[in-house]
């Protein structure tokens, strides 16, 4: 057993081992970091309401189903995310396929809302906008017009830092990974030695 005295002596005979694995692990992560390609993500929110042509007792019972059965919201939100929905999208805006279901494109419900949000990712920040958009625009044109109305509250613009690789993380996390792992080494050479 390693009393505290022996652990101590260990770190400083062994300091060089504790420096290279902090050294190889942290240049060897920041290296395949700077290899990844920035990946961004863009988000727009639409917001299903009653259609302005019906009564106000039409549309006070309309917000209560939506609110009652979220059927309706879960629906669109589940058409943001379909095949159909990429096939629509990809066509708009002249890309392949395998551009927009590569995009992650995701849509959130946020809870006790009418509001649906509507994410997509790519290594362009533009595309990944457009596609986010373009869904909601498509999610506009397929609404019950005579019921419900769909109205884009937050319009997804290019974001202008990417969501990952976050790098400051990565290399932070191997550089504590080092410390630990040089601390291993360094303890089981001093007993080795010993």
């Amino acid at each position: 057993m390693l009393d505290l005295n022996a652990f101590l002596k260990a770190l400083l005979r062994n300091w060089w081992l504790i420096l290279l694995a902090v050294v190889t692990t942290t240049a060897s992560t920041a290296y395949f970091v700077s290899q990844q390609p920035p990946n961004y993500r863009a988000e727009s929110t639409i917001e299903l309401v009653p259609s302005p042509a019906l009564s106000e007792n039409q549309a006070i019972s309309i917000l209560s189903v939506l609110n009652n059965k979220r059927t309706t919201i879960n629906t669109y939100a589940r058409k943001a995310t379909s095949s159909t929905m990429a096939e629509q999208v990809a066509q708009i805006l002249n890309v392949p396929l395998a551009v927009v279901t590569g995009a992650n494109i995701t849509s959130v419900v946020p809870p006790d809302t009418l509001l649906i949000e509507i994410r997509a990712e790519a290594t362009d920040p533009k595309l990944a906008a457009d596609i986010s958009n373009t869904v909601s625009k498509q999610l506009i044109s397929q609404a019950l017009h005579k019921v419900m109305k769909i109205n884009i509250i937050d319009v997804a613009t290019p974001p202008l830092t990417p969501f990952e690789p976050q790098p400051a993380r990565i290399i932070t996390l191997s550089a504590l990974f080092g410390v630990v792992l040089g601390i291993a080494f360094a303890v089981l050479e001093y007993l080795f030695q010993g």
